[in-house]
């Protein structure tokens, strides 16, 4: 089942009502033959005639007849994540997803979908568990229409010849980043932030801080996570599906504030000690001459 997860902190409030409304969720099968073998892309697509910010979507296929080889994301409308999409053994893939920019018209790319046939018949990707949500401030839930695709796989012979695609060498762009407060945990904060590849599509983001002196771990995060209220400075790394990455620092100057401070007092701590050890000594050493 999907996961319900806040997508993005301004979404922090699922379901504040479910409201129909003229939303269609479908998706775009490739031009040309799919045959086994061969690597294929599915476009997964939105039309509204209302303004949408939000996403949570679930979908199945047949793990025996398709092999999901990967996402692509660098034409979504989505630009903030919850995650990547997951892809589960039974053969069904969530993921949830919103965007700083409302969406509203036709043809909007939510996901691409990499797959290669794995025998040749009859196959189909089912959409079974879909909630797109209205950007009206509220977070109103709507249930719109969706199809699945049917399709046929031909034997590896009828597969025509692809081109060699060419390798992303451009790092992908990290379009914002923020602090923002945590509306549940007054002790933490939040890093939000928007990143996107146009080529290949962003496969990873990560954090890590600084809370005294040190860096701790990357580790990877989700879209928005919590950061410790006393870190003064965070490090961001985005890489995506070729291997390229940015990264930023992001200082918090009432926490560095606080850190310098302390800095402050331990060394004037320091010092105090230092000129009573001066101190010490040189009277002893003034008794050992006498």
């Amino acid at each position: 089942m999907i996961q319900k997860l806040p997508l993005i902190v301004f979404l922090f409030l699922f379901g504040a009502g479910i409201a129909l409304g003229a939303s269609r969720v479908y998706f775009d099968r490739p031009d040309g033959d799919i045959a086994v073998g061969s690597e294929s892309e599915m476009r997964l697509l939105v039309d509204t005639d209302q303004p949408l910010n939000a996403y949570s979507v679930e979908f199945s296929y047949p793990p025996d007849s398709l092999n999901i080889l990967g996402f692509d994301n660098s034409r979504s409308i989505i630009d903030v994540w919850q995650g990547q999409p997951l892809v589960f053994i039974g053969g069904s893939v969530t993921f949830n997803g919103g965007s700083l920019k409302p969406f509203i018209g036709n043809k909007g790319e939510l996901l691409a979908i990499k797959f290669a046939p794995l025998r040749e018949g009859s196959a189909a990707m089912n959409l079974s568990h879909i909630f797109v949500y209205k950007a009206d401030g509220k977070g109103t839930k709507i249930s719109p229409t969706f199809e699945s695709v049917r399709f046929t796989v031909l034997p590896p012979r009828a597969a025509p010849r692809q081109g060699i695609p060419a390798r992303d060498t451009a790092p992908p762009e990290i379009r914002f980043l923020s602090f923002v407060p945590d509306p549940f945990v007054a002790e933490r904060k939040l890093l939000a932030f928007s990143v996107y590849d146009g080529e290949s599509g962003i496969q990873a983001t990560f954090t890590r801080s600084r809370s005294f002196l040190f860096w701790d771990e990357w580790q990877a995060v989700n879209n928005p996570t919590s950061v410790r209220r006393d870190a003064w400075s965070v490090g961001f790394r985005v890489i995506d599906n070729q291997g390229n990455a940015s990264e930023r620092v992001l200082y918090d100057w009432s926490a560095l504030k606080g850190f310098a401070f302390i800095m402050l007092a331990l060394i004037a701590l320091t010092g105090f000690f230092a000129v009573l050890i001066l101190k010490k000594l040189r009277k002893s050493y003034n008794k050992g001459k006498q």
